[in-house]
């Protein structure tokens, strides 16, 4: 691996923003990030002063560039001004993460764009290539947070006072999976899958088949199955992005049928709530009749809701109470739709 000479940064900065890392800020797609960006790169930022410029609080950073993933690095003996400018509510500096920079006529580097100056990215002996895809390199980046098991990945960053490995990774997998989200399917869909198929930690597993389903790719739901019936302490994180991508406007759909059909029968009902609404948007025959002898006779009334909802767009015209509310409805529809699957089912 090039190592490439240590960078004065000036960054200018919000404190209070430095402090939230447990939700990504919003950032634009990066295909955008990479193309306002004159250089990209990978490194460690460690604060070295802080002072008042014009009523605004400002961080003094110093980075330690890595790799270089679009431009070109100035040489050792010329160090790169950063002059960052942060506004309230803006993202954080990642104390590691990939840098997208604007250069300017007086030598200094900018962010890119004007609330994005990183995202997360962590330590690892890493290639690169000067003429690869930038786009494709930083997506690289991201899914070697997401394929990283939470063990190794605990070594390769700082630990945070008071919060366990497990913990600080789900969050580094939240930042990840948010931030590639971003990235065209067609770009990421192959790096994110050849980091699942690298690794078998079930934690990080589940992180990538949610980011692929959340992307409209299909993926395998063993992992998720084996986390589902033998749940991680204190991951609720990974819980709830698992319940989101199976109710994502992007799932997708027909192919994923026959493995969601298992998930109905799940003790824990909320993924029984999820399963039922994604089912509900698939209209076929499978589905349907998942819907009504399954999911249309939970105790759940969620599950119910959503079964006879699923019915309904299915089959357009068979019941008539379709054209009313779901769930001011519920007793009425179930009556019509149980006395409908006993006789098509039973």
């Amino acid at each position: 691996m090039n190592w490439f000479p240590v960078i004065a940064s000036f960054l200018i900065l919000n404190l209070t923003g430095l402090a939230v890392k447990a939700a990504p800020a919003p950032f634009r797609a990066v295909p955008d990030l990479v193309s306002a960006a004159d250089l990209v790169i990978v490194g460690r930022s460690v604060v070295v002063e802080s002072r008042i410029l014009s009523g605004r609080k400002e961080i003094i950073l110093l980075v330690t560039v890595d790799r270089v993933l679009k431009g070109k690095a100035p040489d050792g003996s010329r160090p790169i001004s950063l002059e960052v400018s942060v506004g309230e509510g803006a993202s954080s500096v990642e104390k590691y993460g990939i840098f997208f920079l604007h250069s300017e006529k007086n030598g200094l580097y900018t962010p890119a764009t004007p609330n994005i100056s990183s995202v997360i990215a962590i330590p690892r002996v890493a290639p690169t290539f000067p003429d690869e895809d930038p786009v494709l390199a930083v997506a690289e980046e991201l899914a070697a947070v997401l394929g990283t098991p939470v063990e190794a990945l605990s070594k390769t960053v700082e630990a945070q006072s008071g919060v366990t490995p497990t913990r600080q990774a789900e969050q580094l997998y939240f930042s990840a999976s948010n931030t590639i989200s971003h990235i065209p399917v067609a770009v990421a869909v192959g790096v994110l899958k050849a980091r699942l198929e690298s690794n078998q930690d079930i934690l990080s597993q589940c992180w990538i088949i949610s980011t692929l389903l959340r992307m409209g790719v299909p993926a395998s739901m063993e992992p998720i199955k084996r986390f589902i019936d033998n749940p991680i302490p204190a991951t609720d994180l990974t819980r709830t992005i698992i319940l989101v991508a199976l109710e994502s406007y992007e799932f997708p759909g027909r192919e994923m049928v026959p493995a969601l059909i298992g998930f109905l029968g799940s003790s824990d009902v909320e993924f029984r709530r999820a399963t039922a609404h994604a089912l509900s948007r698939v209209d076929t025959a499978i589905a349907v009749k998942a819907l009504a002898q399954i999911a249309l006779q939970d105790e759940d009334s969620e599950v119910r809701a959503d079964a006879e909802s699923g019915l309904c767009n299915a089959m357009p015209g068979q019941a008539p109470l379709c054209d009313l509310p779901v769930r001011p409805n519920e007793a009425a529809l179930q009556s019509y739709w149980m006395n409908w699957a006993r006789g098509t089912y039973q």
